[in-house]
């Protein structure tokens, strides 16, 4: 969800591609996938095998991507939720804030957590109020005695949050990200 130009759920999306779609593969960049496994496949990665490459190319070239039976259509799963099962804790950003920037505005926002006592996080997700405008988010944890260095950069900017680029300019630890097309993180 989000992160491409258009569905390609059946027939009538796929078949005005087929072309570009041919050359993709070819140049294998679609379906994207950055991830180099050195002794083979990932368990559930996005990548196409060599057969399954094979089979999409004679089937553009050697049947110039003819529809086929929609009879023979297999059952096709519901795609995994976004969202997470349960959801105890939310943590928003007290004020909007719209990006000052073009093309990109690097931004980082401090969440005070709300608790004294420890608590041990089992999920995460972010979910941008405005997708449309969010390239990725990434959440860092600050322990307490960074915590201040963090409040400060954020007071000393004009507006929530203050400029940053690749990390959030104190000592932190990355705990989880959104990218378009993500999901939330079990952490069992």
């Amino acid at each position: 969800e989000g992160i491409g130009p258009m569905p390609l759920t059946n027939y009538a999306e796929v078949e005005p591609f087929l072309g570009v779609m041919a050359v993709a593969i070819k140049a294998d960049v679609m379906p994207p996938w950055r991830a180099k496994a050195p002794h083979g496949y990932y368990e559930g990665e996005r990548r196409l095998t060599p057969a399954q490459k094979a089979l999409l190319m004679a089937w553009i070239a050697e049947d110039r991507g003819a529809e086929g039976d929609p009879g023979d259509e297999p059952v096709h799963a519901d795609p995994p939720s976004r969202g997470l099962a349960r959801v105890d804790l939310e943590l928003k950003n007290p004020e909007p804030y719209s990006a000052q920037i073009e093309p990109d505005d690097y931004r980082c926002f401090v969440l005070p957590w709300p608790h004294e006592q420890v608590k041990y996080i089992t999920a995460m997700d972010v979910v941008p109020e405005q997708r449309a405008l969010v390239h990725h988010a990434v959440l860092y944890h600050v322990q307490p005695q960074n915590a201040a260095a963090a409040m400060m950069r954020d007071a000393n900017e004009e507006g929530p949050g203050y400029t940053c680029f690749a990390s959030s300019g104190v000592t932190a630890s990355w705990l989880t990200s959104y990218e378009p097309g993500g999901y939330a993180q079990p952490l069992p």
